[in-house]
């Protein structure tokens, strides 16, 4: 009977460990299941450019995720921002981004920010880098905290 419960314990261990990490089959890089999303995560590239602290009004734009709620919060540059979001495997959607709505000077880049959120639809995650790309390819870069 003993054998058999820690067949069943080794099994379930070894399934679970499977289940967190995927094999990106073009890469070949192994990436994280959508529970690695839930930190901090601040911006450093916004549509191929490096974001500098100038670009926005006081700190840098960070995104945090709840993947149990689906919804996630954080600072746009600007604003508080806050939303859901839709995962499954290595793709990723923001179909409502809420900013609260407070003036921001006009070289602040959070509406870039904003806009690019809005067309991701896949995300990668390799050696604490998250990568949000739409469409027209890779739009969005964090640094995991």
């Amino acid at each position: 009977m003993k054998k058999i419960l820690m067949l069943v314990v080794t099994i379930s261990l070894l399934y679970s460990c499977k289940a967190t990490n995927e094999t990106n089959s073009v890469t070949g890089k192994t990436e994280k299941s959508s529970t690695e999303l839930s930190r901090v995560w601040v911006l450093e590239e916004l549509n191929g450019k490096k974001v500098m602290l100038s670009d926005f009004q006081k700190e840098l734009p960070r995104i945090e995720f709840n993947v149990t709620s689906k919804t996630f919060k954080g600072y746009g540059g600007c604003n508080i921002v806050e939303g859901n979001f839709i995962s499954e495997k290595n793709q990723l959607h923001f179909p409502m981004v809420i900013p609260m709505t407070k003036y921001c000077s006009q070289t602040n880049k959070e509406s870039e920010f904003l806009a690019a959120l809005k067309n991701v639809t896949q995300y990668t995650i390799v050696d604490n880098k998250l990568m949000l790309s739409g469409n027209s390819g890779h739009t969005l870069s964090f640094n995991g905290l």
